[in-house]
């Protein structure tokens, strides 16, 4: 028998520990590759939950819901409700002008004509400016009082019906009131000036602030008339928009940053929904004051969630418009991202969240955001749950995302 000690036993325990060595290197390139694994996988994960926290911020921070005309309006009664600049005295003198609005009459609420939309100037010859509807109730039509001289358009039997009209109403730097234009939903009207003799240059003037739903005039010894129905998008600009420009606003063009935009000096979006001011967002701030008990006016939802009119996400305005949009981050992660947007119902005592009826609205929306993990058929997700009560804009309430 061979002992230990001989030649040979040492050979084979060498190999047996060459082999015990390589698979403790083979096992221990199995750890690390699996913590190396382990290490990708808590990357992407990562990266994931940041770029869906991100981008559930971006959706959560839209509105609840706009559609390509905004849902928001004021609602005036007729008898004396109206809406002031308190300070700001409009475009004087001969300057250049557009004034653009949306408005809907309600028949029920008109008074006595004529019915005030937009005014501001001074009562002295040539020196207002009203824009109003004259004619009696389903047979109206827009008109521009100068003060002794007024421009209209040649037929008085625009306005029959109680549906959304869009006016607008330019003015050269001439001061010539033949140069006074009126444009009906988007389209340019033929127009006269009544007692042209009296008016042929106006100069406005600078004592009236600017006044949304009445005008003043010298009727009773001075007195203001109402318009009555609903108001929403009142833009008035420091210079004359094109006939595409005012189509444009027809269509439903937004503005991407009015604040920033030096020829639009007052625009009233009249989206508030609650309270007693309306907000200029234009870079003037000339905040209108509400007078008279005006009721603001919420319509329904969109009832079609997805973009309406953008064309992609920087101009989206709602949170909807990102539904069913697959949005790659190119900047950071790399990864893709999947938005779904729903309408749902929720119990707010519980918070039990279930699926809307088909065809229902209710004031809740449900956003998931999921974010795809490279190379696995894993995904981060985040839900959240947008509220808005009837305003749909004050009270908005963003809940926390999901765990």
């Amino acid at each position: 028998m061979r002992n230990r000690f001989q030649a040979g036993y040492a050979l084979a325990e060498v190999l047996l520990a060459t082999v015990v060595v390589s698979i403790s290197v083979v096992e221990l390139s199995k750890a690390l590759s699996n913590l190396n694994r382990v290490a990708i996988v808590a990357s992407a994960i990562a990266k994931a939950g940041n770029q869906a926290d991100m981008l559930m911020q971006k959706i959560m921070s839209e509105r609840f819901d706009e559609n390509i005309y905004n849902n928001y309006s004021l609602d005036l009664d007729g008898t004396n409700d109206h809406v002031v600049a308190n300070g700001y005295k409009g475009i004087s003198g001969k300057n250049a002008r557009t004034v653009e609005l949306w408005f809907r009459v309600d028949n029920d609420d008109l008074g006595s004509a004529p019915y005030g939309l937009v005014y501001w100037g001074e009562e002295d010859y040539c020196r207002r400016w009203r824009i109003e509807l004259q004619g009696s109730s389903g047979s109206l039509y827009p008109s521009v009082d100068l003060n002794n001289a007024s421009v209209r358009p040649s037929s008085t039997n625009i306005i029959t019906d109680e549906s959304w009209h869009h006016i607008a109403v330019t003015a050269e730097s001439t001061g010539r009131s033949s140069d006074v234009q009126i444009y009906f939903d988007g389209e340019l009207l033929d127009t006269v000036t009544s007692d042209p003799n009296w008016c042929i240059d106006y100069n406005t003037g600078n004592l009236a602030d600017v006044t949304i739903g009445a005008g003043y005039g010298a009727w009773s010894g001075g007195s203001y008339r109402y318009f009555g129905g609903q108001i929403k998008e009142v833009r008035i600009w420091n210079y004359v928009r094109t006939d595409d420009d005012i189509r444009a606003s027809y269509e439903g063009s937004k503005i991407s940053n009015p604040a920033s935009n030096s020829s639009l000096v007052l625009y009233y979006k009249m989206d508030e929904s609650k309270g007693d001011l309306v907000f200029d967002k234009s870079g003037n701030c000339a905040h209108g004051r509400l007078v008279g008990g005006v009721d603001w006016l919420v319509e329904g939802w969109t009832q079609n969630l997805g973009a309406e009119s953008e064309v992609g996400v920087d101009d989206y305005d709602d949170v909807d418009d990102f539904h069913l949009d697959s949005i790659v981050d190119t900047a950071f992660t790399g990864l893709g991202s999947r938005v779904m947007v729903k309408y749902v119902s929720v119990n707010p005592e519980t918070w039990v969240i279930s699926n809307a009826s088909e065809g229902v609205l209710t004031n809740y929306k449900q956003v998931t955001v999921k974010v795809g993990l490279p190379g696995v058929p894993d995904s981060v997700r985040l839900d959240a749950i947008m509220a808005a009560d009837v305003s749909q804009y004050g009270d908005i309430t963003i809940f926390p995302y999901g765990e």
